[in-house]
């Protein structure tokens, strides 16, 4: 799959998370497992997902 494919699969996902809060993302990402979402700031944690 090319870089351009996957910015049209994802591009949706990434608008929908990058629209909800802080709060709400490290919610998200602890329930996915990643370790200290809290030291991460808003940017980085999208690109954990």
């Amino acid at each position: 799959m090319t870089d351009e494919e996957l910015r049209a699969k994802y591009c949706g996902a990434y608008k929908y998370l990058n629209g909800k809060g802080i709060y709400d993302l490290r919610c998200l990402a602890r329930a996915l497992g990643v370790a200290k979402p809290t030291a991460l700031p808003k940017k980085k944690l999208l690109w954990e997902f």
